[in-house]
């Protein structure tokens, strides 16, 4: 076996701090209902039951259980909920060095499947889950 590292890459990524904001579980209902917000943190949802919306630059995306989605630092939203839902969250910062944080430019939610046999098998958010 040939192994290659790539220690500029290394020395680059270990200067980057992830912040931990806030991290819970929330049980939510139809007063869950906020516009124009622009947080100073991104946001990691996962749906675990219910639904919820969030709209953006004329995009709409419902937010539905057994997956995960992204709401970059920066981006303007709004969000509301017609029943009620339950959620596992996360609000957090990845900043480089200079402080700038390195999902500041995207303007685009991002939602990636993930059932509840995965994330019981993932380390990631396995700790917060089990811990409610």
């Amino acid at each position: 076996m040939k192994v290659e590292r790539n220690l500029l890459f290394t020395s680059v990524i270990n200067k980057f701090n992830l912040e931990i904001i806030d991290a819970g579980y929330a049980i939510g209902d139809t007063s869950w209902k906020s516009k124009n917000i622009i947080s100073p943190f991104s946001r990691l949802y996962f749906i675990e039951s219910g639904e919820t919306t969030i709209k953006s630059g004329g995009e709409t995306i419902v937010m539905k259980p057994e997956n995960v989605y992204l709401v970059p630092c920066g981006h303007r939203f709004s969000w509301s909920c017609d029943n009620a839902y339950t959620k596992l969250f996360l609000h957090f910062n990845i900043n480089k060095p200079d402080g700038y944080d390195i999902l500041a430019d995207l303007r685009k939610f991002f939602a990636v499947p993930l059932s509840q046999q995965e994330i019981k098998k993932q380390g990631a958010l396995t700790l917060l889950y089990f811990s409610w």
